[in-house]
């Protein structure tokens, strides 16, 4: 869903509000959920490219699909679609946002780096590409909520085209593996001290 459609949902279907006051009610979630995201999200899209770069030179190997994260995005898919199809913005940020301390406690507890150095090469794989499926599923999820961000992340990813219903229907088993990632720009730029 785009932000139009989803204020147009908003309008027809919640009713008593204007198409105004529709506007403004979905801008106020919107808002709300770029300052949550900035942080976390940005933290996980930069530190994730920068390890897929530095660990496999930006192409997303082909790991298995059965980590905890894996878990974690599927049941945060789930949750987005049943919140949103009700038209609980705020149920779906929280979905996106659940996800994202998720996949930053999976790199925590994975430690990549450690892998890395321990020449745990298979292990290393599943990680980096989990954190691909995840980077992928957060950006077709947020997407509705930051387009703009959303989509840099996407081509970022190594992702083609615009983020659209395709990719929605791929999101249980996302196809990342031989994607090639590129060097990101900071996603969510820190304000410079007033």
């Amino acid at each position: 869903m785009t932000k139009a459609e989803i204020i147009d949902a908003v309008y027809e279907k919640v009713g008593g509000f204007s198409k105004k006051e529709s506007a403004e009610i979905v801008e106020a979630v919107f808002d709300t959920m770029k300052e949550v995201l900035a942080d976390g999200f940005g933290n996980l899209a930069s530190r994730s490219l920068a390890m897929l770069a530095r660990y496999r030179a930006g192409k997303v190997p082909a790991g298995g699909a059965g980590t905890s994260l894996d878990a974690s995005g599927l049941a945060a898919v789930r949750r987005y679609a049943e919140t949103m199809d009700r038209l609980d913005l705020r149920g779906g940020a929280e979905a996106v946002i659940g996800l994202v301390g998720d996949a930053n406690h999976y790199v925590q507890q994975s430690a990549p780096w450690t892998l890395a150095k321990q020449g745990r090469e298979t292990d290393l794989d599943d990680v980096l590409a989990s954190l691909a499926r995840c980077l992928y599923r957060l950006a077709v999820l947020a997407s509705p909520f930051i387009p703009g961000k959303a989509q840099s992340l996407w081509q970022t990813l190594g992702g083609r085209g615009e983020i659209g219903p395709t990719q929605w229907v791929s999101l249980e088993t996302p196809p990342v593996a031989g994607m090639a990632t590129t060097k990101p720009d900071v996603l969510f730029p820190k304000p410079a001290p007033a």
